[in-house]
């Protein structure tokens, strides 16, 4: 269990980073993952 666990705790801070270098900040990269974990699409676009 505690390798699945890793797995999954190692996407979201692949996750997270890929959305800070989007330049999304700390509150809208959980906003967008919390998003992601219900099953939502989340686009992150930049002007």
């Amino acid at each position: 269990m505690d390798s699945i666990k890793n797995i999954f705790s190692s996407r979201g801070d692949e996750l997270r980073n890929k959305m800070d270098a989007a330049g999304l900040t700390s509150s809208e990269a959980a906003e967008a993952e919390a998003q992601l974990d219900t099953g939502r699409l989340v686009i992150v676009a930049k002007k």
